[in-house]
């Protein structure tokens, strides 16, 4: 049995705290993923890139630059290179960012005006290799002699260099995401920070957050809280809702459906992934034959409407098979087949209406009821979509006998 006051607290910590604790990883949506560029090294590179360069129009001048020097004399204690006073003091807003078209260097910001030169490597999910740190530090020094050069190792947890010898290390400082995300979580907060750019930081910051120092703090938090809850935790684990429940709902529901003569279904006719129905009304425009002796495709049927599930989520497919197809049936099915079929024989052409109980408790009688209103809703739009095609044909066969 579960202690009541344990229960208790941790129905409290989900009411008042958890969104607090969780809220870097639910933020909803981010246009860095929409873009689908949240974890790309080289978008990373970009953004970075752009906010160190005192030239562009996000109105910040130097001072993303000096906050990123003065996380890298904190995190490094020793950096002989460039003095915390000189950081504060001078204007660095006549530098210069590079971003890969020196020698490959993912970011190099140069000011000749103080021979200073800042080269960051970003690793993000990969490494260094093939020597490339010695590559670039070689490169630099032959480049700007007479320079200053502090080399920037980034990565997500601040991680040394893998192929780099024990002497090369030396030579580069170490620089994590996490402070990154500090350093913008205080130009955001900068009442001097323009509103759009301060949207486009809140929006890098919250990537960061969700997308590449979740592998570190994400865990931490989950494994606190686990510990903390986890005879609570474990009994919902062991009895959460799962995609087999999914699958025995729209089974139960499209078996009344076919009681009901709206569709016909037969759970032989499906596998694992799908489930599988045909109508009346197209098997009668086709002509379908089936074989009731045998299963999924080998029934000799030319056309499946299949209902993929995954993740609390469906989608209504119209499915055609070519090997089952008569002549006849590839040109009646022609206003809706494609070029490109797949390997296996049919073609996936025409998708039908989507449902996501992903949200929901699908014990619900509510989220029950949705579910029924969806595949009603399919079948609308499929009786639809058939008379449309029956039509076509018509108008297609009067054509050719005029």
């Amino acid at each position: 049995m579960i202690n009541e006051d344990k229960l208790a607290n941790f129905l409290l910590y989900l009411e008042n705290q958890s969104e607090k604790d969780f809220s870097k990883w639910l933020t909803g949506v981010n246009i860095f993923e929409i873009l689908g560029i949240e974890s790309a090294e080289i978008r990373h590179s970009r953004v970075l890139a752009w906010l160190l360069d005192p030239r562009e129009n996000h109105y910040l001048k130097d001072k993303f630059l000096k906050k990123f020097l003065l996380k890298v004399i904190q995190n490094n204690l020793v950096v002989p290179e460039i003095e915390t006073t000189e950081v504060l003091l001078k204007d660095f807003s006549k530098g210069e960012v590079f971003r890969e078209s020196k020698n490959n260097i993912d970011i190099l910001f140069s000011n000749s005006e103080y021979k200073f030169n800042l080269i960051i490597e970003n690793k993000i999910f990969t490494s260094d290799h093939d020597n490339q740190l010695t590559k670039y530090r070689t490169f630099v020094e032959n480049s700007y002699v007479g320079y200053r050069n502090i080399y920037i190792y980034l990565t997500p947890n601040g991680d040394s260099p893998v192929d780099a010898s024990i002497e090369e290390r030396n030579y580069w400082k170490l620089l994590s995401y996490k402070e990154v995300s500090d350093i913008l979580e205080e130009l955001f907060h900068d009442d001097s920070t323009d509103d759009k750019v301060a949207y486009i930081i809140k929006e890098y910051n919250d990537n960061i957050r969700r997308n590449i120092l979740n592998d570190l703090e994400l865990k931490e938090l989950s494994a606190e809280i686990y510990f903390k809850y986890k005879e609570i935790l474990d009994l919902i684990i062991d009895n959460r809702p799962t995609t087999s429940v999914f699958r025995e709902k729209l089974i139960e529901i499209l078996n009344s459906l076919s009681e009901q003569n709206r569709l016909i279904f037969n759970e032989k006719y499906c596998s694992k992934t799908f489930l599988r129905f045909r109508t009346k009304q197209l098997d009668d425009f086709l002509e379908n034959v089936i074989n009731d002796n045998n299963r999924e495709w080998l029934t000799g049927s030319s056309y499946f409407y299949e209902i993929t599930y995954d993740n609390f989520q469906a989608a209504v497919y119209l499915s055609i098979s070519l090997k089952n197809q008569t002549e006849v049936q590839s040109k009646k099915l022609a206003t809706v087949t494609h070029s490109s079929y797949s390997k296996y024989g049919f073609n996936t052409s025409n998708r039908f209406l989507s449902f996501d109980a992903s949200e929901e408790n699908l014990f619900l009688t509510e989220t029950f009821n949705s579910l029924i209103k969806f595949l009603h809703e399919n079948l609308q739009q499929i009786d639809e979509f058939e008379k449309d095609l029956i039509l076509k044909w018509t108008e297609y066969q009067k054509e050719g006998l005029e």
